[in-house]
């Protein structure tokens, strides 16, 4: 576990948050782009959005022992330049500018807002009253406030939503509300109704593995948590989101995390708990299906943009049991209702379905049944197309 405690990070990379967030380089019709970062400034944005200290860590020739700890945080970097660029192309679309457009900026609207998470948002929109924010539309300081809860809180709470950004209705964070009240409003508890007179487990195939393995369902990645589990099936085939980001639910839930009561009780760990239900870190067949989905999703520095804590989640006492989710429930049982109710369509899909009471080698003898028919019969109607062409053949 990376140590969450004080340091010296502020006092080390103070320098740093002058840097600019967004530059464009001069004369050339490139893309804007985001300034690399120093290794101070890694340990800071860390230090100040997640309370974690990395320092040290990130530097993969001074731990090439500990290669985990060392990337452990990639993907949170590279989602934070993504966030960043996709944002500046909304604002570049609207003709506006960024209100903070330096870490320092950024990182002292974060502070406001984790010191002030129960005022409402126009409020907190008062915070830009300042002469460095003269001239900024009321847009302009929104959307820097919507970036901050994104990289964050990993909750989108902005009033529009960008094409592949994920698909399940949100909370938008209106002026009349604080940012705990909009956190509570987009995660109640929702568990499954009349459990009892069902089944009380989740069966042995709601597996992401199983899920996927007959293309039933298409796994999406997202990096909001509101989308977690969230089955989409006006696609083809349905769409099943999931939230990969367990470092961030590691990290969150620790209570000497300051922001750990940000949350209702007991959601980030169940959470973590979904995840260890639909990866199982000890099926073999699960965590070589989370490889293959890792490799396929690398940038072009050839960094993951999964978090592999998701696949290495540890499973608790009564994963299986539909009771042991409040949050998650509801859409856990979309899930297993979707998936019991699909029935095979193709030999591929019934070959891969496990979930029937047959055993493997019963669908091949079965098959190879078919297949011996089958042969026979085709054997039966050539012999039967050469005997009625040896009748009607004029002898020589």
């Amino acid at each position: 576990m990376v140590d969450m405690s004080q340091s010296s990070v502020e006092l080390k990379t103070i320098d740093n948050t002058d840097q600019m967030l967004i530059w464009k380089p001069n004369g050339l019709a490139e893309p804007y782009l985001l300034n690399e970062w120093t290794p101070p400034l890694r340990e800071q944005i860390l230090k100040r959005f997640w309370n974690v200290n990395i320092e040290g860590h990130h530097d993969v020739t001074n731990q090439r022992h500990q290669p985990e700890i060392a990337h452990r945080y990639d993907p949170f970097f590279t989602n934070f330049e993504t966030e960043c660029l996709d944002l500046n192309l909304v604002i570049q679309q609207r003709e506006g500018e960024w209100a903070c457009k330096r870490y320092g900026q950024l990182f002292a609207l974060l502070e406001f807002l984790r010191q002030n998470k129960a005022q409402k948002r126009r409020e907190c929109l008062a915070y830009f009253d300042k002469k460095e924010y003269a001239g900024y539309t009321e847009r302009d300081k929104s959307d820097m406030i919507d970036l901050v809860i994104l990289l964050w809180l990993r909750v989108d709470v902005t009033r529009e939503r960008q094409p592949g950004q994920g698909p399940c209705v949100k909370q938008v964070w209106d002026n009349a509300a604080s940012l705990a009240t909009v956190i509570y409003r987009q995660f109640p508890e929702r568990p499954v109704p009349n459990y009892t007179s069902r089944k009380p487990n989740w069966t042995r195939y709601l597996r992401a593995y199983s899920l996927t393995n007959c293309q039933y369902f298409r796994v999406c990645w997202t990096n909001r948590l509101e989308d977690h589990l969230f089955l989409d099936p006006y696609q083809e085939p349905p769409e099943l989101w999931i939230f990969h980001w367990a470092t961030f639910l590691e990290d969150f839930s620790n209570p000497d995390n300051p922001d750990f009561k940000l949350f209702p009780e007991g959601l980030l760990q169940e959470t973590s708990d979904t995840l260890a239900l639909l990866i199982p870190y000890l099926d073999s067949r699960s965590s070589s299906w989370f490889k293959k989905e890792t490799n396929t999703r690398i940038n072009d520095q050839g960094k993951k943009l999964l978090d592999q804590r998701a696949s290495q989640q540890p499973i608790p006492v009564g994963v299986n049991l539909v009771s042991h989710y409040k949050y998650w429930g509801e859409r856990l049982d979309i899930i297993q209702t979707a998936y019991d109710e699909a029935e095979p369509v193709s030999f591929f899909q019934w070959r891969k379905d496990d979930r029937r009471n047959v055993k493997s080698y019963e669908k091949w003898l079965t098959f190879l049944g078919v297949a011996f028919a089958l042969g026979l019969g085709f054997i039966n109607l050539v012999l039967s197309i050469l005997q009625v062409y040896g009748t009607l053949k004029p002898p020589q």
